[in-house]
This record gives structure tokens, sequence and C-alpha cells, in this order.
């Protein structure tokens, strides 16, 4: 994100990948995580993530009744160009 100029605020650590997932699910945040993992994101939309910010298959992950602002989209944009 630096690349773009983009601070983080507000980052919460979860070393747990079902922690992670239901942090997700709650609505407590968004995550990014390892595509291997996206098989247990039923309930949860994923997003591919462009391969030049991965050394591994990660996908982005939202609750799916999240709402979609105008600057998660363009997060989402940046992320997946």
């Amino acid at each position: 994100m630096n690349d773009y100029h983009i601070t983080i605020q507000n980052v919460i650590e979860v070393d747990a990948a079902q922690a992670i997932l239901n942090c997700v699910r709650a609505g407590v945040g968004i995550s990014l995580i390892p595509e291997s993992m996206s098989k247990l994101t039923k309930s949860l939309y994923t997003y591919p993530i462009d391969k030049d910010y991965v050394n591994v298959d990660t996908v982005f992950i939202t609750r799916k009744s999240l709402a979609k602002t105008l600057a998660f989209n363009k997060f989402v944009e940046l992320l997946t160009l």
C-alpha cells in the first residue's frame, strides 16, 4: 500500500485462521488470506489479488453483506488490477 501512499489504520492482528474468518463474518473487519483458506469462506466474498502484490496465492475477503462504499470499491480496484 505504500506504493499508493495509503496508510492503514486500526489494525487488529489475529494469529488463528478460524479467528480471522470469524472476525470477517462478524463484520469486525476485512482480511487478506491465503487462497488455500478460501474454501472455508462459503459465507464470505473473495476477491483475487494481482500477482504483483503476493508471493502465495492470496484473496481478499469481506462479509457478503458489507456495504460497498466508494472508498472500499477503490481499495478493491487497487488490489485486483
